[in-house]
């Protein structure tokens, strides 16, 4: 089989819609910072298109601040 033949029966990527393919950059929203009794910051982060909440230590005896924790997705 011939490499056009074999690429004109390919039609995957025609199945792919839009919405499937996850952007390339996410937008994310503060919701809110906490400061615990340790003296730990963490603030917490929102993307309302896929529903997803991070939370990012930072300053205030972060051990690894630049490292994200992903919580799960949100409910809403």
């Amino acid at each position: 089989m011939k490499f056009r033949d074999f690429r004109a029966k390919l039609n995957e990527d025609r199945r792919l819609s839009d919405e499937s393919i996850p952007s390339p950059m996410l937008v994310l929203r503060r919701k809110g910072i906490r400061i615990f009794p340790d003296g730990r910051h963490v603030a917490l982060y929102t993307n309302d298109k896929y529903n997803l909440v991070f939370t990012v230590p930072y300053g205030g005896g972060a051990t690894n601040a630049a490292e994200p924790v992903i919580v799960g997705q949100s409910n809403g």
